[in-house]
């Protein structure tokens, strides 16, 4: 941030005290901003907080501080304390009323907190000020969507959970819903040591509404977003109960680990977490399972835990494959380290940001370390 001097403007004040609180408030200002390029946003925001009680009127000193509050209302959210992430983006916004970027910040808050109607309201302020926003954009039109997909859809209420859905044929099956997920709340928050306090939400589509809303294809009928929101398709969990319990606690699974550590874990993991809480089932490897991961052993093509990252968004084919090896490779960590290790691991993450040094933390071993243990695990599977 360009250090700003602001001793000509404040001398037009009369008197020769101007002069003191001039260079006082020049010193606060910059004071604030060298901390606030140095990443200490609580103590920038000191600094200019007095810089501005010295001289209320300076425009300078009010955007500064409004970039401030910015920055640390961002650091807030981040460590997910959302309601004084709220009063520093407010404050900003008080200060500033031309700083898109704390506009799209606000928006991201409430999309969290699942107010999507104030996340858009937002959101357009943004684009109100700055129109390059592609990414914002999208994210409206999105949300936009799928109000209007789910403009008479019902809804029913438990606990921490809602369930909104299409027709009254479908209120046994929202029933059950939060039945199941009231259950995924303590089984899973246990696991994790995790129990949020904010609600999520369930919404049920038919196929051509989740195709709609989503853009996924068939094959992948289940969603779930880190403001809490997942999406389903009746087609899909109306199949069975054990489908239903594992659909829903998969894509809880999902919601709450991004909600612990506020941020997208390696896509691996957290599939492979995903999977592993599923009731029927997921504990272990099935026949089907075993047999493709056999195959592509033995054939020498399993995706490397390097490559394994960006193997998603592939054909079906590779994208079942990585399922299956993220399911397979989580289960080796809980097997071999216990799920309190694993928890570790995802604790060293948040803070490192880096998985490999999250494996040399907490297992002492680095990741072609860990793969090759983990390929030496799955050879005794086929046994």
């Amino acid at each position: 941030m360009k250090k700003y001097k602001l001793l000509v403007l404040l001398l037009l004040w009369p008197g020769i005290y101007a002069l003191a609180f001039a260079e006082s408030a020049i010193e606060y200002n910059n004071l604030g901003i060298e901390y606030d390029n140095a990443g200490d946003h609580d103590r920038a925001r000191q600094y200019l907080e007095q810089a501005h009680a010295l001289a209320p009127d300076n425009e300078i000193i009010k955007k500064n501080l409004a970039t401030v509050y910015n920055n640390y209302g961002l650091k807030l959210m981040i460590e997910n304390k959302y309601e004084a992430a709220l009063d520093n983006f407010d404050r900003a916004a008080g200060l500033d009323h031309e700083n898109w970027s704390v506009f799209v910040n606000l928006g991201n808050l409430k999309y969290k907190q699942g107010k999507n109607e104030d996340a858009i309201i937002h959101w357009n302020k943004a684009l109100a000020l700055h129109p390059d926003l592609p990414q914002i954009r999208d994210k409206v039109n999105s949300m936009e969507k799928e109000n209007k997909v789910g403009e008479n859809f019902s809804r029913r209420e438990f606990a921490h959970f809602e369930v909104k859905y299409e027709g009254f044929a479908r209120q046994d099956l929202a029933g059950k819903a939060l039945s199941i997920l009231n259950d995924a709340y303590y089984k899973i928050g246990s696991d994790l040591n995790y129990f949020p306090a904010d609600k999520v939400t369930v919404i049920i589509y038919n196929k051509n509404q989740y195709g709609e809303v989503t853009g996924n294809p068939d094959w992948l009928p289940g969603q779930a977003e880190g403001n809490g929101t997942i999406r389903l398709t009746a087609d899909d969990i109306e199949k069975s109960e054990d489908r239903l319990q594992n659909v829903l606690y998969h894509e809880y699974t999902h919601v709450l680990l991004y909600r612990k550590l506020g941020m997208k874990i390696p896509r691996w993991l957290e599939e492979g977490l995903a999977q592993s809480k599923e009731p029927n089932g997921g504990n272990n490897l099935s026949g089907a399972e075993l047999a493709l991961l056999k195959k592509h052993l033995d054939q020498g093509d399993l995706i490397s835990l390097a490559k394994l990252e960006t193997a998603w968004d592939s054909d079906q084919e590779t994208t079942t494959l990585a399922y299956y090896e993220a399911k397979a490779l989580v289960l080796y960590l809980i097997d071999r380290y216990t799920m309190y290790q694993v928890s570790a691991i995802l604790e060293k993450y948040k803070t490192s940001k880096d998985i490999n040094q999250a494996f040399k933390e907490t297992l002492y071993l680095d990741q072609s370390q860990v793969e090759q243990s983990w390929l030496a695990w799955l050879k005794t599977k086929h046994k």
